[in-house]
């Protein structure tokens, strides 16, 4: 739980160099103004490549991270842990990111065409509320610093897992 009263941040930034250099940034305001190490702080993902492209970008930017698969986790690794939030439940960290949201990842989100055969109605909206309910799981595991990195012009079904959180409750940068 944030205990200074610091609103948790959403920044738009589209994948690769751009949202890089945002992780970049707020992992070394973190541990500079948290006054907590590199292990300290985690970026939770989606999928295992998102992680691993965001851990090599992060190293490439001078920040040690490293993509660690849940049963290899060793919270005493001074580097910055990526790892997917399916693999953050249950831990805490100081400061914590979470990125790599892109919608070519949730293939089973696309809405169903009637018809279609494709997954029911049902189905689909069961799939929007486990994403949810992981992403929600994965911003509960920020202590003290929460950043969601978005990805620009989110376009169906990646937009619908962030549709109900109320904006009063977001330092979304525009204010």
């Amino acid at each position: 739980t944030n205990t200074d009263g610091a609103k948790p941040r959403v920044r738009i930034a589209a994948e690769g160099h751009a949202a890089a250099d945002l992780l970049a940034e707020a992992i070394r305001s973190a541990t500079r103004d948290l006054r907590i190490g590199h292990a300290g702080c985690a970026v939770l993902v989606p999928m295992q490549r998102s992680g691993i492209d965001i851990a090599a970008h992060l190293t490439e930017r001078g920040i040690p991270a490293e993509f660690i698969e849940g049963k290899q986790l060793d919270l005493r690794l001074p580097k910055v842990k990526v790892i997917t939030l399916k693999s953050a439940k249950g831990l805490e960290f100081p400061f914590v990111a979470l990125a790599g949201f892109q919608p070519n990842f949730y293939p089973n989100l696309n809405r169903p065409k009637p018809g279609s055969g494709e997954i029911g109605e049902g189905a689909f909206e069961e799939a929007i509320a486990r994403e949810r309910r992981a992403i929600f799981v994965g911003m509960t595991r920020a202590m003290r610093d929460l950043l969601v990195v978005v990805p620009p012009h989110a376009q169906p079904p990646l937009n619908l897992l962030y549709q109900g959180f109320p904006s009063a409750y977001w330092d979304t940068g525009r204010e």
